[in-house]
């Protein structure tokens, strides 16, 4: 139960990191995706993820995109594929304030 639960909390935070950039200004999303990058390198990664390995709801070598991946497409993601969607995701909320803010 608490384990669907960290996950569902895990993904509907990065569902709204993601997204924004849609309701979010530039700067304040250029803040928080820098301030995002930042704890993932004091923490060696997410926070969350560190507690879901922690807990032992999954591997300390396997990432939690991976997860979400493996879980809604029933495929599994190389490393290169998982950085690639992990620069991506951060890039996205940008790049869709940046269009809001020039358009």
């Amino acid at each position: 139960m608490f384990k669907e639960f960290l996950f569902w909390m895990h993904f509907t935070v990065g569902l709204a990191a993601v997204t924004i950039g849609f309701y979010a200004s530039l700067p304040l999303v250029l803040f928080l995706v820098i301030l995002h990058r930042v704890h993932l390198v004091v923490f060696d990664g997410c926070v969350i993820t560190r507690v879901q390995q922690y807990l032992g709801h999954f591997p300390r070598q396997v990432d939690f995109l991976e997860i979400v991946w493996k879980r809604f497409l029933k495929k599994d993601l190389t490393y290169l594929q998982t950085k690639v969607l992990d620069y991506s995701l951060g890039a996205a909320p940008i790049l869709i304030a940046a269009v809001r803010f020039y358009s």
